[in-house]
């Protein structure tokens, strides 16, 4: 897999494969990293990574690749879509916690840094 050029822009040639099933399977199936980006809510890319951000009716779904020169990682969190940004407090909390940043929280929920800042006060 391939996602970014030498010059770190986005690979748009990749074919790369999501394959997932249960939950995720309804909506991403076996879709390519093109497609994905195509239907996707936020998406964006820094030097070997890129942050898909994407909605179903009930559900948020961040899909986080990462490549590295020998490997790749893929993480996805789904997560319910609440009415209220607000009722993301307590998951907000959880994985500040964990160890994430301000940032890495945004990303994974496709809120705002600065939201996530003011529900940790």
């Amino acid at each position: 897999m391939k996602l970014m050029n030498n010059d770190n822009s986005l690979n748009k040639n990749n074919n790369y494969l999501i394959r997932q099933d249960g939950i995720f399977n309804s909506f991403i199936g076996n879709m390519t990293l093109n497609q994905l980006i195509e239907n996707s809510k936020k998406f964006s890319y820094e030097k070997n990574k890129i942050n898909i951000i994407t909605e179903t009716d009930d559900k948020i779904l961040s899909i986080e690749l990462t490549e590295y020169p020998n490997g790749s990682n893929q993480n996805i969190y789904c997560f319910e879509k609440l009415n209220n940004k607000k009722d993301y407090k307590n998951t907000i909390e959880i994985m500040r916690e964990e160890g994430m940043s301000q940032t890495e929280i945004a990303h994974k929920l496709g809120i705002s840094q600065g939201y996530v800042s003011k529900l940790l006060k």
